[in-house]
């Protein structure tokens, strides 16, 4: 089993959620309007640093996982302006 985290800029979040949708993973948090900074500046939600981010997480199968990976890279790919999307995998040593 396999924890994923999802971190992306707010304008993303409806075709994340659809992607999520598509590879019938219905189990997940959906965390929006998160303050951040990434490498080419700051969504804070204000004046002077507009923008928001957000960041799904999911504890899913290796195999899920795995497709949720290659479908996250594959979005990213598709358009220069999602090149800040992360999708980070980890181990789940126990789940209760």
């Amino acid at each position: 089993m396999k924890f994923v985290k999802i971190i992306y800029h707010i304008q993303f979040n409806e075709a994340i959620l659809d992607l999520m949708k598509k590879l019938e993973i219905h189990e997940y948090v959906d965390c929006q309007r998160i303050s951040a900074e990434d490498i080419d500046g700051k969504h804070f939600g204000d004046k002077i640093w507009p923008g928001m981010d957000c960041i799904l997480s999911a504890p899913v199968s290796d195999e899920k996982a795995e497709e949720l990976f290659k479908a996250i890279i594959e979005f990213k790919n598709e358009d220069p302006r999602r090149k800040h999307i992360r999708i980070l995998i980890l181990p789940i040593e126990k789940a209760g």
